[in-house]
């Protein structure tokens, strides 16, 4: 069982975009840990992927997905991410 998260984590995770312009600005936070930070990039990346989906989809209203800026994210923070070499945008 997974301890929840405080009630401003969670609203960062829920929408990372609200609260960070892009993925970098979570690695300058240093009010989040790094354990704060992939749970927030994690949920970008997650938003990430739908929007590319909807998008080939054409259903996106226009704004960038964002998913190599997270992956770069990801890499700084020293995250090997196995989803993002998936050959599928659904991981």
């Amino acid at each position: 069982m997974s301890t929840p998260l405080p009630s401003p984590l969670k609203d960062l995770v829920a929408s990372p975009t609200s609260h960070f312009e892009k993925p970098a600005d979570i690695l300058a936070n240093p009010d989040l840990t790094d354990v704060q930070k992939k749970k927030i990039l994690d949920a970008w990346e997650e938003d990430a992927r739908r929007l590319s989906v909807a998008t080939e989809e054409g259903m996106s209203g226009g704004e960038p997905s964002r998913t190599a800026e997270v992956a770069e994210a990801k890499a700084e923070l020293g995250i090997e991410d196995k989803r993002m070499a998936s050959p599928t945008k659904s991981g």
